[in-house]
């Protein structure tokens, strides 16, 4: 999960209620950013925040997901 320290729809106090309820998932505060930061059509897009977001997304998925027509 990825959260802004600075968005004004999802409080850290609410994140830390999911922090709390589900400790065993991954969970990134990006500072200094604001609802949307990894969006680059919103005006608060966060270049440096976004491409970690990224980064970190692609790497879970590859953790999770296998290529089509692989089998377990």
């Amino acid at each position: 999960m990825h959260f802004a320290d600075n968005d004004e729809y999802i409080p850290m106090s609410d994140v830390e209620k999911i922090r709390a309820a589900r400790p065993e998932v991954e969970m990134f505060v990006y500072a200094g950013t604001e609802h949307g930061f990894s969006c680059n059509d919103r005006q608060y897009y966060e270049p440096k925040s976004a491409a970690l977001a990224r980064e970190r997304t692609l790497r879970f998925l590859s953790r999770y997901l296998r290529p089509s027509g692989e089998t377990a």
